[in-house]
């Protein structure tokens, strides 16, 4: 059977600003570029190219803002996944 496409989102914060720009998402799991295409409406909204209203409407639609900037892979960072209970994590 096919995984769900639903994620839930725990946390979205932006770290470090203006000196650099972090962004944590905690997740209970993540779809092919979910974080990259994330950050770059962040960065889209910051610059005034998208307004934080289409963000909204766009989550309550279920759609992408197709003019939010998918960011390169550069820079991401991996940092932990833990699978629950069984005390396995992965930290890089």
């Amino acid at each position: 059977s096919k995984a769900s496409p639903i994620k839930t989102v725990f946390e979205a914060r932006i770290d470090g600003f203006p000196d650099y720009f972090g962004f944590t998402v905690v997740a209970d799991g993540f779809l092919y570029n979910m974080v990259r295409i994330m950050a770059g409406t962040v960065i889209a909204v910051g610059q005034g190219k998208i307004a934080l209203s289409d963000v909204q409407t766009a989550l309550n639609g279920g759609q992408r803002i197709e003019s939010a900037l998918t960011l390169p892979p550069k820079g991401l960072t991996l940092e932990k996944v833990d699978y629950g209970n069984t005390g396995e994590f992965i930290v890089k």
